[in-house]
């Protein structure tokens, strides 16, 4: 017989956090929450908590290996990807107690290979704290065409492209910026101040905390049995895990290790725990420590991260106040462990309310019609997002980058909304500064606002973009064609990038931002390349 929901939330109305562990109400609903995406047949996840040093939570739903029928449980490993970074902290956190690193060592000791502009202003602490402005390397390999997890790469290829990096992202120290290079660096540099392989270095301080199944994997021919991962296009489709690449993924475990290391955070009063749980001391970044990113959930200070390569995804999140961890890990692409992890949590602390969503679905006022050419045109947030909004086919359009054109409609005041999606709702006022903007409501995020822009208007002449450009950093070269019907189309190799213009000076190539100044006469001789994870690597040109 189901427990009525209506009972499960009156239940629910105030926190049931008592040492005893969970009530029978609240297992109910974190059963139901955790099965809730698995189909029979499909892959699945594992699911545990730890309060106050023990585990009081723990469950498995859906398969391992579709192909076996082999189901998921307490022995099965999972890639927790970038979940892993705290190992890789962990480890170097080790040798900073021990008195053979420091937090502001210099990397120019270390490694001889990269250029002395890099390594003589780089330390320790930047790398920790992803203030080091050392570029991606999954992002140097997509510039020139490369999916990295395609490709068997090893710690060894990484840092062979750091060595051919002349320049950084931005000052180190000056921003925080995310980027894998930092812990794959880490890595190495364990491996050269311990004189030891850094996996096998790892194993042993894993061991000694009776992490018996966990590992960073260096060779993806010896892992051994794991859940397979899974993306569901018209059934569900796996794909094989070839890279080599640790320190900042490729971190292998199960629940079970999952939830004992939970325990030693919980249990232990060693130096080395508070201190790895903590931001690092005299560090401006106050989000990010020892692979470990800092924030608030309902106004309880929390430590978490994610991971996600590919379909494997896994997160990890930490409260002190009541003291509770929550571990998710999957190897199905339809879940998504961080907004699993914050049902959970608000099962725990009372705050769960089914079928009602934690996001405005809409303005709170609609405010006045406005006239179809006072809204109509471009929006920007950030660097590279942007709403273009059209009339055309007598309905109005809306054109984002990487995505289908969708027709909206009028619904009420300043509000429009999506034709065949309702929920997505555009509503058009003015900033406190008097700028026209559109913010953007849907029932599974929070609002965010474009400002208006002055977008292209017209045919463009894009004959001074045409041309070969290359990056010497990476080796990546780009070729910047015309398209058949006046457009253009940018190529790295065989591989073809749409490209988007939706202010001057400005194009959007694939994933990638790219900005150049065109000369009164003539070509561009330099393109200046950006994304989530890189910031201005310079494209010159090579041939008209």
């Amino acid at each position: 017989m189901k427990t009525p929901l209506l009972f499960l939330l009156v239940a629910l109305a105030t926190p049931q956090l008592a040492a005893q562990g969970l009530t029978d109400v609240q297992r109910h609903l974190l059963d139901s929450l955790v099965t809730a995406d698995v189909r029979p047949g499909s892959p699945g996840l594992a699911v545990g908590m730890v309060q106050d040093g023990n585990v009081i939570y723990s469950n498995y739903a859906g398969l391992a290996d579709l192909e076996s029928g082999i189901a998921i449980g307490p022995d099965t490993r999972f890639n927790l990807a970038s979940t892993g970074k705290q190992f890789t902290a962990f480890a170097t956190l080790r040798l900073i107690q021990a008195g053979k690193l420091s937090l502001d060592e210099k990397l120019e000791g270390f490694f001889p290979e990269f250029d002395p502009r890099i390594s003589k202003v780089l330390t320790v602490r930047h790398l920790l704290t992803h203030t080091s402005g050392l570029r991606d390397q999954n992002s140097l390999w997509s510039l020139q065409g490369i999916t990295w997890w395609k490709n068997s790469f090893s710690n060894e290829d990484v840092m062979a492209l750091m060595a051919q990096q002349t320049a950084l992202n931005f000052e180190p120290g000056s921003q925080h910026s995310y980027s894998n290079a930092n812990y794959v660096v880490l890595a190495e540099l364990v491996a050269r101040v311990t004189g030891q392989d850094f996996s096998q270095y790892t194993q042993g301080l894993l061991r000694e905390l009776n992490l018996e199944a966990s590992a960073h994997e260096p060779d993806h021919t010896a892992i051994g049995p794991m859940a397979v991962p899974y993306f569901q296009w018209d059934s569900w489709e796996s794909y094989d895990w070839v890279s080599d690449v640790v320190g900042d993924g490729a971190f292998f475990s199960t629940l079970t290790d999952q939830l004992t290391w939970e325990k030693v955070l919980q249990n232990q009063e060693e130096d080395w725990v508070k201190v790895s749980q903590s931001l690092i001391p005299g560090d401006e970044v106050r989000t990010y420590g020892y692979g470990l990113e800092f924030g608030e959930f309902q106004g309880r200070r929390l430590r978490y991260h994610d991971g996600s390569t590919g379909a494997w995804k896994a997160t990890t999140w930490r409260f002190d106040d009541p003291q509770l961890s929550i571990v998710v890990m999957t190897n199905s692409g339809a879940i998504v462990p961080s907004w699993l992890a914050a049902q959970l949590a608000e099962v725990m602390l009372g705050t769960f309310h089914a079928e009602k969503s934690s996001f405005p679905l809409g303005p709170e006022l609609v405010g006045n019609e406005l006239a179809e050419e006072t809204w109509l045109g471009t929006y920007q947030t950030g660097p590279d997002y942007f709403y273009r909004f059209v009339k055309r086919k007598g309905g109005y359009w809306l054109e984002r980058p990487n995505r289908d054109p969708v027709e909206i409609e009028w619904e009420a005041g300043a509000v429009y909304h999506e034709i065949n999606d309702p929920a997505f709702k555009q509503h058009f006022d003015y900033d406190s500064t008097g700028r026209l903007q559109v913010t953007a409501y849907y029932p599974t995020h929070d609002p965010y606002s474009l400002q208006r822009v002055t977008g292209i208007e017209g045919k463009q002449d894009y004959s001074p973009w045409l041309g070969t450009y290359r990056d010497t950093d990476s080796g990546a070269v780009w070729q910047i064609v015309a398209g058949r019907r006046g457009e253009i189309e940018a190529l790295r190799g065989d591989r073809k990038m749409s490209v988007k213009q939706y202010i001057p000076n400005q194009l959007l190539v694939g994933g990638f931002r790219v900005e150049a100044t065109p000369p009164e006469e003539g070509n561009i001789d330099t393109l200046w390349v950006s994304s989530s994870r890189l910031h201005r690597v310079k494209f010159e040109r090579i041939e008209d």
